[in-house]
């Protein structure tokens, strides 16, 4: 067995932040086959609050793909403090690996660009920025979701 010198927590950043969902929905699979647990009784049981939270969407995301995500992000925008905590962490964390296809689907689904969401949401100003610099950096290098 390996032993592991790193804390659950700085594994599951790891593993959440480092894969694709193809990777993340595969990962969750063989989790559930080698420990006989679903990887969300894991976060119910060793995060809390947004960590938790996000950690959840994320495997909400895997397991059911962005379109789904999507109707429940914007359905969620009724719940302005989840709904905000979500796109920040969503932004921030997974802009290297799928946040220009969750950009293009945004787009095509509901005909306005991630940007205008997170210029009309209500943030703090600075923090506004941030996002839309990530988004737009995103939109530029992949030229296909603004």
């Amino acid at each position: 067995a390996v032993v592991s010198t790193q804390s659950t927590g700085n594994v599951f950043n790891e593993v959440f932040i480092k894969r694709n969902m193809s990777q993340l929905r595969l990962t969750f699979h063989h989790y559930t086959e080698d420990t006989g647990s679903d990887i969300t009784d894991v976060i119910l049981e060793e995060f809390s609050l947004h960590l938790q939270k996000a950690l959840l969407n994320l495997v909400y995301i895997a397991e059911n793909g962005l379109p789904t995500f999507l109707a429940k992000l914007v359905f969620e925008s009724k719940s302005k403090t989840h709904f905000l905590n979500v796109l920040i962490w969503i932004i921030a964390s997974r802009f290297k690996l799928d946040l220009a296809e969750l950009c293009q689907m945004f787009t095509i689904k509901y005909d306005m660009s991630i940007v205008n969401l997170v210029e009309n949401a209500g943030l703090p100003i600075e923090t506004s920025k941030l996002l839309i610099r990530i988004c737009n950096t995103v939109i530029t290098a992949n030229n296909n979701c603004g």
